[in-house]
């Protein structure tokens, strides 16, 4: 048993004093003031598994793992730093694109309408490439972590960038109908055209009605005016009518010019008839359409010392049309041609008047002339 001292003062190595018969839970004193030989410990005389907790190895694992968490805790919280990075990042890059989108509308305002313009085919390829990224926005949106604070409205967001890309490829289908919508056989071609425009209304509803990517306190989608989409193409429409109707009228007008031409060539015999017979309808054509200088120009030195401009001129003012048709050759020669024709006259006021008439063509140095002509009511 380990010696101990008691109260009595009596050192000890029985359960009880040998003096005083305390037991030696009540009478030794600390343990401390008991003089015993000094022991030198050094390291080699430790039991280190005994007294002293110090484990090298565990203490290297315990540190290892410390250093693990703290790693992780800066990925994580780092990451959270870069998905949030990477969100404002698609959001300015997607207001970008919607500023560029609306110039683009805007430069719609100034297409005429007509299909061989270049103009409209820069915009269909600005509007392309405009889709490709918001396409590229939405496929951040279905794959990339979003931040914790919109990732529950991640289906909206998707939702929201589709009908944006729709609305942009409706409008690229409009403009890239180039079928005529004027003339009774485009008559199905209007009807398709009315399709298309009436599809990019109903998307820009969708797109406007909807609250869209959310960013520094702004849908962005109310950066887009729908508004202006819609008047951008109901103007574009108006414009393409008018181009194809002009169009349409230039075709009709060449139609007619070549029935003429073909009438022209086969109602005469002669060349000099011929030739005497395209001058004769220059003179009229150019009437019908107030080129009266032109006309003027049809007839000979002869006629026009007779009949000055102005008063000649000013005799069909109230003019619509003038057509030669029925034309006959009279009598002819290499130098002097006389015709006979049917004139159908419409004046407003005045309405449709026809006339026999006969016309005597002379060659001079600049061509066929009218020298004479005497038209009378039938």
């Amino acid at each position: 048993m380990e010696k101990w001292k008691c109260r009595c003062g009596t050192i000890n190595d029985t359960k009880f004093c040998t003096n005083c018969g305390l037991p030696s839970e009540q009478g030794q004193e600390d343990k401390k003031e008991i003089t015993q030989p000094q022991q030198i410990y050094s390291v080699k005389n430790m039991d280190i598994g005994k007294g002293i907790n110090f484990n090298p190895q565990k203490n290297k694992k315990l540190a290892a793992a410390l250093v693990l968490v703290i790693v992780l805790l800066a990925a994580y919280f780092g990451y959270g730093k870069l998905v949030e990075y990477r969100y404002e990042s698609k959001c300015n890059e997607y207001i970008k694109v919607t500023a560029d989108f609306k110039k683009t509308v805007s430069s719609i305002y100034d297409l005429t309408g007509d299909p061989d313009e270049e103009a409209r085919q820069n915009i269909i390829a600005e509007l392309k490439k405009e889709a490709e990224q918001v396409k590229g926005l939405q496929e951040y949106f279905v794959s990339d972590r979003l931040p914790d604070v919109v990732a529950p409205e991640k289906d909206r967001y998707v939702n929201s960038l589709q009908k944006n890309t729709d609305v942009i490829n409706d409008i690229i289908e409009v403009l890239s109908f180039d079928e005529s919508i004027v003339g009774k056989n485009n008559e199905n071609n209007s009807k398709k055209l009315k399709r298309l425009t009436d599809n990019t209304d109903k998307d820009c509803d969708k797109l406007g009605g909807s609250i869209g990517v959310y960013y520094k306190g702004q849908s962005i989608n109310d950066l887009i005016d729908t508004g202006d989409i819609k008047n951008a193409i109901g103007n574009y429409c108006s414009n393409k009518y008018s181009a194809d109707l002009k169009k349409w009228r230039e075709n009709q007008n060449k139609e007619e010019e070549e029935r003429k031409q073909k009438e022209q060539a086969n109602i005469l015999g002669s060349t000099a008839a011929n030739e005497a017979a395209k001058t004769l309808f220059a003179y009229h054509d150019n009437i019908s359409k107030k080129n009266y200088q032109l006309a003027y120009g049809c007839t000979s030195p002869n006629w026009q010392s007779h009949v000055g401009y102005d008063g000649w001129a000013a005799g069909f003012k109230t003019t619509v049309k003038s057509e030669v048709k029925d034309v006959k050759c009279a009598s002819s020669s290499d130098d002097r041609v006389v015709l006979n024709y049917v004139l159908t006259a419409v004046d407003n006021p005045g309405g449709v008047k026809q006339f026999n008439g006969t016309a005597v063509i002379v060659k001079t140095n600049n061509g066929w002339k009218i020298d004479s002509m005497e038209n009378k009511a039938k």
